[in-house]
């Protein structure tokens, strides 16, 4: 295989290389730095592989045009006589022939064959100039027409998107799948049984009756659609339609979080945050501070978990504001330092894994509101989900065939409303978490 044979496998090569650096960009930056390395690598093979192979066109290029003006000069012997003064008659197409074979052999190694040539061209009108004489011109590639219309089309990265936060509560409560019907019914007891008494020998024995409450988590749609050309699906070979569902099935994502955890309850699902504004018994006040144990972000977890302890539910995580989270985390004193880690300090301390308190998991979230944490028992909260997310194609439906589009719609069902979980005492807000 010659080296020009190569360039189909670099190609491939190098879009291999590209894909490793688009899976490690985020997290793996020791695998990416070596793709990129890997990739330059390969590029300047593919460059100089490219100016070989059009190099060879050239020459071929050009021998085949000296073949043919060799040929066409050969057929022309029957008509030079006229040319060169002897008897015969004399046609215009004869002075096209000798000029031809002029410029031919004006570039003879024979100098007398040269010198004729040249006094030939000059007796058609022609003048001929050396490349010093016309003037070099270089072919630099810097517009269209010199050059520009065959240089590639640039490589087209992974689109760059701000990037979203993700739906940790997904992973915290329990989801309940294939759900029939418009909603569920989500019965309660008010309180928790209390313990029975000393009945005396012959006495009435006591006699207490179950009162219960219901709540419903009905079913919402949430949607979505993109309409996108059906040129641009094509022209873009997959891309766009990639970046169209990934869009999507982050959206549905970002409608989960939030309606699980703020929605009002009116028209939509009735979310965490609700629930738990909705009385004082479920919100415990934390005066923060920076320096001090009290007021550190320990302590703050420590009441509310205390809370839910007197309710005999034990916490399962703690999720937090994200800005408030590293704020938190570098609170301490000069003398005792940081209290995350007072040995280790900041350098020893990898707060992007998972970070406990008191055993409790403690999970930042930009979803969730500044000053604020909730502490709770997580998988008493039921996410219940009807038709799964789907994405749905048609370039049918409304007037899409007459504009050539095609519409991408992706859409679920879900049904939520935590009072249930927080009137039996799993969770527990803490404001004020911010010093």
């Amino acid at each position: 295989m010659s080296d020009i044979e190569k360039i189909p496998e670099l190609l491939t090569k190098l879009s291999e290389v590209v894909q490793v650096m688009d899976e490690s960009k985020a997290e793996d930056t020791a695998r990416w730095a070596k793709a990129e390395e890997e990739s330059k690598i390969i590029a300047n093979q593919l460059q100089a592989l490219t100016e070989e192979k059009q190099k060879q066109e050239r020459e071929e290029a050009t021998a085949k045009a000296q073949a043919e003006l060799k040929e066409l000069l050969t057929g022309a012997q029957s008509s030079k006589a006229g040319f060169l003064g002897q008897s015969g008659r004399y046609s215009p197409a004869d002075e096209s022939v000798h000029f031809l074979r002029a410029v031919w052999q004006s570039g003879s190694r024979d100098h007398d064959q040269q010198m004729a040539a040249k006094a030939t061209l000059a007796a058609l009108g022609s003048i001929y100039q050396t490349p010093e004489e016309a003037g070099s011109k270089a072919t630099l590639g810097s517009t269209d027409a010199t050059g520009g219309y065959i240089i590639p089309n640039n490589l087209v990265e992974t689109i760059m998107k701000p990037k979203t936060a993700d739906n940790v509560y997904r992973s915290l409560v329990t989801v309940v799948d294939g759900v029939r019907g418009s909603g569920v019914d989500q019965p309660m007891r008010n309180a928790a049984p209390s313990r029975m008494v000393v009945a005396p020998w012959g006495n009435t024995k006591e006699n207490v009756n179950l009162t219960y409450d219901n709540y419903t988590a009905t079913l919402y749609t949430i949607a979505r659609i993109y309409d996108v050309g059906n040129q641009f699906l094509r022209q873009s070979e997959g891309a766009a339609q990639t970046d169209v569902l990934q869009e999507l099935g982050r959206a549905a994502a970002l409608g989960e979080a939030y309606y699980m955890l703020s929605g009002s309850g009116t028209s939509e699902p009735l979310g965490l945050l609700t629930a738990l504004t909705s009385g004082a018994t479920y919100v415990t006040s934390h005066t923060a501070a920076q320096t001090t144990v009290a007021g550190n972000i320990a302590s703050g977890v420590a009441k509310a978990a205390g809370d839910l302890a007197g309710r005999s539910r034990t916490p399962t995580a703690a999720v937090m504001n994200a800005a408030d989270f590293w704020i938190t985390m570098a609170s301490g004193a000069d003398t005792a330092g940081f209290y995350i880690s007072p040995n280790l300090g900041a350098p020893g301390v990898n707060l992007l894994g998972q970070v406990s308190v008191w055993g409790i998991p403690l999970i930042p979230d930009v979803n969730m509101p500044a000053d604020s944490l909730v502490v709770g028992e997580w998988s008493a909260l039921k996410l219940y989900v009807g038709q799964g997310f789907r994405i749905d194609s048609s370039d049918q439906a409304g007037d899409r065939w007459d504009k050539n589009l095609t519409g991408f719609r992706g859409e679920e069902e879900i049904g939520f409303n935590a009072s249930p979980a927080v009137y039996t005492g799993a969770f527990q807000r803490l404001i004020d978490t911010k010093a």
